[in-house]
Protein backbone atom coordinates (compact mmCIF):
# COMPACT_ATOMS: atom_id res chain seq x y z
CA UNK A 1 0.00 0.00 0.00
CA UNK A 2 0.99 3.59 -0.87
CA UNK A 3 2.41 5.93 2.09
CA UNK A 4 0.13 8.19 0.98
CA UNK A 5 -2.73 6.33 1.21
CA UNK A 6 -2.52 5.05 5.03
CA UNK A 7 -5.24 6.32 7.20
CA UNK A 8 -4.14 7.92 9.95
CA UNK A 9 -6.19 8.07 12.82
CA UNK A 10 -5.15 10.29 16.52
CA UNK A 11 -5.36 8.20 19.60
CA UNK A 12 -7.45 9.10 22.37
CA UNK A 13 -5.69 10.67 25.46
CA UNK A 14 -4.68 8.24 28.08
CA UNK A 15 -7.23 6.99 30.49
CA UNK A 16 -5.59 8.65 33.13
CA UNK A 17 -7.32 9.01 36.86
CA UNK A 18 -8.07 13.01 36.62
CA UNK A 19 -11.32 13.53 38.90
CA UNK A 20 -12.72 17.00 37.81
CA UNK A 21 -13.72 19.58 40.44
CA UNK A 22 -11.66 21.21 43.04
CA UNK A 23 -9.31 19.30 45.17
CA UNK A 24 -6.60 20.25 48.22
CA UNK A 25 -7.16 23.33 50.66
CA UNK A 26 -10.55 23.35 51.54
CA UNK A 27 -10.08 27.03 52.91
CA UNK A 28 -8.67 28.16 49.60
CA UNK A 29 -11.81 30.65 48.08
CA UNK A 30 -10.21 30.21 44.57
CA UNK A 31 -7.87 27.14 43.65
CA UNK A 32 -4.54 28.04 42.91
CA UNK A 33 -3.65 25.66 40.41
CA UNK A 34 -6.14 24.84 37.20
CA UNK A 35 -5.08 21.05 35.56
CA UNK A 36 -6.11 21.03 31.90
CA UNK A 37 -6.13 17.28 29.79
CA UNK A 38 -6.76 18.86 25.79
CA UNK A 39 -7.80 16.14 23.56
CA UNK A 40 -8.89 17.32 19.73
CA UNK A 41 -5.06 18.86 18.64
CA UNK A 42 -3.29 17.27 15.81
CA UNK A 43 0.75 17.34 16.16
CA UNK A 44 2.74 17.27 13.56
CA UNK A 45 6.93 17.12 14.15
CA UNK A 46 8.82 18.99 11.43
CA UNK A 47 12.55 18.75 10.39
CA UNK A 48 14.25 20.58 7.84
CA UNK A 49 16.57 18.98 5.70
CA UNK A 50 20.12 19.85 5.80
CA UNK A 51 20.41 23.41 4.18
CA UNK A 52 16.59 22.84 3.52
CA UNK A 53 15.60 25.23 6.45
CA UNK A 54 14.58 28.23 4.81
CA UNK A 55 12.73 26.73 2.05
CA UNK A 56 11.22 24.84 5.21
CA UNK A 57 9.98 27.63 6.89
CA UNK A 58 8.65 29.12 3.79
CA UNK A 59 7.15 25.87 2.82
CA UNK A 60 5.12 25.89 6.75
CA UNK A 61 4.12 29.75 6.60
CA UNK A 62 2.51 29.19 2.97
CA UNK A 63 0.59 26.25 4.39
CA UNK A 64 0.31 27.30 8.51
CA UNK A 65 -0.06 31.45 7.49
CA UNK A 66 3.01 31.30 10.00
CA UNK A 67 6.55 30.30 9.43
CA UNK A 68 8.93 28.93 11.97
CA UNK A 69 9.89 30.30 14.89
CA UNK A 70 14.12 30.72 16.71
CA UNK A 71 15.66 28.24 19.00
CA UNK A 72 13.77 28.59 22.45
CA UNK A 73 10.72 30.30 20.91
CA UNK A 74 7.30 29.80 19.95
CA UNK A 75 4.61 31.23 17.45
CA UNK A 76 0.88 30.69 17.06
CA UNK A 77 -1.62 32.12 14.77
CA UNK A 78 -5.92 31.96 15.77
CA UNK A 79 -5.67 28.42 17.51
CA UNK A 80 -2.26 27.12 15.89
CA UNK A 81 1.04 27.00 17.70
CA UNK A 82 4.44 26.18 16.13
CA UNK A 83 7.03 25.23 18.83
CA UNK A 84 10.51 24.98 18.78
CA UNK A 85 10.93 21.12 20.77
CA UNK A 86 14.59 20.38 20.02
CA UNK A 87 17.59 21.23 17.17
CA UNK A 88 16.53 21.61 13.75
CA UNK A 89 12.87 20.20 14.97
CA UNK A 90 9.58 22.00 15.72
CA UNK A 91 5.80 21.09 16.19
CA UNK A 92 2.66 22.10 15.28
CA UNK A 93 0.03 21.69 17.15
CA UNK A 94 -4.03 22.46 15.86
CA UNK A 95 -7.09 21.64 16.40
CA UNK A 96 -8.39 18.81 13.74
CA UNK A 97 -10.49 16.20 13.39
CA UNK A 98 -7.99 13.27 14.21
CA UNK A 99 -7.82 12.35 10.50
CA UNK A 100 -4.05 12.82 9.64
CA UNK A 101 -5.39 15.78 7.16
CA UNK A 102 -2.87 18.25 8.58
CA UNK A 103 -0.07 15.58 8.19
CA UNK A 104 -0.87 14.76 5.08
CA UNK A 105 -1.19 18.06 3.89
CA UNK A 106 2.32 18.92 5.36
CA UNK A 107 3.94 15.90 4.51
CA UNK A 108 3.13 17.02 0.96
CA UNK A 109 3.83 20.82 1.16
CA UNK A 110 7.45 20.29 2.19
CA UNK A 111 7.74 17.00 0.63
CA UNK A 112 11.16 18.04 -1.08
CA UNK A 113 12.39 20.09 2.49
CA UNK A 114 11.55 18.81 5.77
CA UNK A 115 10.93 15.30 7.13
CA UNK A 116 7.83 14.95 8.35
CA UNK A 117 6.15 13.02 11.44
CA UNK A 118 2.41 12.57 13.04
CA UNK A 119 2.69 12.65 16.48
CA UNK A 120 -0.71 13.33 17.65
CA UNK A 121 -0.84 9.48 19.08
CA UNK A 122 2.55 10.39 20.79
CA UNK A 123 1.48 13.32 23.15
CA UNK A 124 -0.73 14.18 25.96
CA UNK A 125 -1.08 17.73 25.85
CA UNK A 126 -1.64 19.37 29.35
CA UNK A 127 -2.51 22.89 30.08
CA UNK A 128 -1.37 23.97 33.86
CA UNK A 129 -2.57 27.95 34.94
CA UNK A 130 -3.25 29.67 37.96
CA UNK A 131 -1.27 32.00 40.49
CA UNK A 132 0.23 28.94 41.80
CA UNK A 133 1.04 27.33 38.10
CA UNK A 134 5.03 28.98 38.38
CA UNK A 135 5.58 27.50 42.18
CA UNK A 136 3.93 24.08 41.27
CA UNK A 137 5.92 23.52 38.14
CA UNK A 138 9.38 24.81 39.96
CA UNK A 139 9.08 21.87 42.33
CA UNK A 140 10.76 19.99 39.22
CA UNK A 141 11.44 22.09 36.65
CA UNK A 142 15.27 23.32 35.88
CA UNK A 143 14.05 25.71 33.83
CA UNK A 144 13.74 29.66 36.02
CA UNK A 145 10.16 30.56 34.70
CA UNK A 146 10.22 34.09 35.97
CA UNK A 147 8.26 35.59 33.28
CA UNK A 148 11.10 37.92 32.36
CA UNK A 149 13.40 35.27 31.44
CA UNK A 150 11.33 32.51 29.98
CA UNK A 151 8.49 35.16 29.07
CA UNK A 152 5.16 34.41 26.63
CA UNK A 153 6.10 32.29 23.70
CA UNK A 154 8.86 30.96 25.46
CA UNK A 155 9.85 27.21 25.20
CA UNK A 156 12.06 24.34 26.53
CA UNK A 157 12.59 20.92 26.55
CA UNK A 158 12.48 19.90 30.23
CA UNK A 159 12.84 17.07 32.86
CA UNK A 160 9.96 16.84 35.86
CA UNK A 161 8.72 13.93 37.81
CA UNK A 162 11.53 11.85 36.08
CA UNK A 163 9.54 12.21 32.82
CA UNK A 164 10.89 14.27 29.73
CA UNK A 165 8.36 17.11 28.79
CA UNK A 166 8.09 19.80 26.45
CA UNK A 167 7.29 22.83 28.22
CA UNK A 168 5.99 26.03 26.99
CA UNK A 169 4.46 29.78 28.18
CA UNK A 170 1.38 30.73 26.52
CA UNK A 171 -0.70 34.03 26.95
CA UNK A 172 -3.30 34.78 30.15
CA UNK A 173 -0.39 32.60 32.71
CA UNK A 174 -0.86 29.30 30.80
CA UNK A 175 2.00 26.78 30.59
CA UNK A 176 1.29 24.02 27.93
CA UNK A 177 3.11 20.60 28.68
CA UNK A 178 3.80 18.20 26.24
CA UNK A 179 4.31 14.72 27.81
CA UNK A 180 4.60 11.59 26.33
CA UNK A 181 1.43 9.28 26.65
CA UNK A 182 3.24 6.24 27.67
CA UNK A 183 3.88 8.18 31.22
CA UNK A 184 1.28 10.74 31.39
CA UNK A 185 -0.88 8.64 33.86
CA UNK A 186 2.29 9.13 36.17
CA UNK A 187 3.04 12.31 35.28
CA UNK A 188 -0.27 13.93 35.34
CA UNK A 189 -0.57 12.11 38.93
CA UNK A 190 2.25 13.67 40.14
CA UNK A 191 0.99 17.21 38.90
CA UNK A 192 -2.23 16.20 41.15
CA UNK A 193 -0.41 15.52 44.19
CA UNK A 194 2.08 18.14 43.91
CA UNK A 195 -0.96 20.74 43.48
CA UNK A 196 -2.83 19.63 46.69
CA UNK A 197 -1.41 22.23 48.71
CA UNK A 198 -2.27 25.13 46.36
CA UNK A 199 -5.71 23.59 46.08
CA UNK A 200 -6.15 22.95 42.19
CA UNK A 201 -9.39 22.75 39.30
CA UNK A 202 -9.08 19.91 37.55
CA UNK A 203 -10.59 19.50 34.05
CA UNK A 204 -10.48 17.68 30.53
CA UNK A 205 -11.27 19.91 27.51
CA UNK A 206 -11.08 19.23 23.68
CA UNK A 207 -10.62 21.84 21.31
CA UNK A 208 -13.17 22.17 18.76
CA UNK A 209 -12.09 21.74 15.12
CA UNK A 210 -13.20 24.81 12.98
CA UNK A 211 -15.80 22.87 10.91
CA UNK A 212 -17.96 21.25 13.93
Amino acid sequence: MCADKVELARQPSPNVEFVPGQHGDPDAALPGVLIEIVDGLDIVRVCPFAGKRRAAGAAVRKACGVGLPPAGKSVSKSASVIAWVAPEAWCILTPGPGTGALYRDLRKALRATAAVTDQSHAFCVIRVSGLQAPSLLMKECAVDLDETVFAVGTCSATRMAHVNVHLRRGDNGIFELLAPVSYAASFVEWLSEASLEFGYQAGRRREPYPDE
